[in-house]
């Protein structure tokens, strides 16, 4: 059996992450502006299998991603999409993540705007949601 077209690589040879990822599937979403620096894309592999990939673009990106990537072995939450694998690129690498339906929290390219900060904005209702009590870090910490 093939390896798994995302999980099953450690590295590409594609000009970008972009190409290995239409050569495997098909992006259905990209978000190119981001505050972060990052460009992260939508993909629906062969058997309908649907994934977020998230790419760092600029050296801050790629010190942002280390940081999530660290944060995301430490931490398991049900609100949180685990990062589940690392692909080398040239130049840096890419996180991917199952994809899951939702409503993005605040647009990613705009800071100080009302969809953060708002009350009846997305990030406001998922703040105000109760949180479980078996929030604990994965580590004996």
């Amino acid at each position: 059996m093939p390896p798994h077209p995302l999980l099953g690589i450690s590295r590409t040879s594609s000009a970008s992450i972009e190409a290995h990822l239409d050569r495997v599937g098909s992006v259905f979403a990209a978000f190119r502006e981001q505050d972060s620096g990052c460009v992260s894309y939508g993909v629906r592999l062969a058997g309908g299998e649907r994934w977020f990939v998230k790419e760092a673009v600029t050296s801050d990106a790629r010190r942002s991603l280390d940081r999530a990537w660290a944060f995301h072995r430490a931490v398991r939450h049900p609100a949180i999409v685990p990062q589940v694998h690392r692909i080398a690129l040239r130049g840096g690498w890419a996180v991917v993540m199952p994809w899951h339906d939702g409503e993005v929290l605040y647009h990613p390219a705009v800071r100080e705007t009302a969809d953060r900060i708002g009350p009846d904005s997305a990030m406001a209702r998922f703040r105000a949601r109760p949180s479980p009590s078996s929030c604990a870090p994965t580590s004996g910490s």
